[in-house]
């Protein structure tokens, strides 16, 4: 089930993310969401959610950003479609807070410098 692909953080969190952490045939034109336990400072998103290929430190894909406060879910959609084959990341970086000034709480998965990383990679 999804509950089994998932990990569940203390804290802030998020409770899980679509493509999965680890999905490997998610479609070009993905609209990756990541739900939160708690409400979360919808300001508090800006300049610190970035989506990049896995295997290098180059340019960061453009994405736009939605909260939707009802389902605690952000939606983080690409401009353009994401090129076939590639593996990414998403990486929600520190200062992201909940509505109460709590910061996310980093999981043991996250990436090096990352509070939370949500990997996947575009069908061919």
């Amino acid at each position: 089930s999804i509950l089994d692909r998932i990990g569940l953080w203390l804290g802030q969190r998020s409770d899980y993310t679509l493509p999965v952490n680890g999905e490997d045939r998610a479609p070009s034109d993905v609209r990756v969401v990541v739900q939160f336990n708690k409400s979360m400072h919808e300001g508090s998103f800006a300049g610190r959610v970035r989506l990049r290929a896995a295997d290098a430190p180059g340019p960061l894909e453009e994405v736009r950003l939605a909260y939707d406060e009802a389902k605690h879910a952000l939606v983080v959609e690409p401009f353009r479609p994401l090129p076939p084959g590639r593996e990414l990341v998403l990486e929600l970086l520190d200062g992201i807070i909940d509505v109460h000034g709590l910061a996310l709480t980093k999981s043991r998965a996250a990436a090096e410098g990352a509070l939370e990383a949500v990997r996947f990679r575009v069908a061919s």
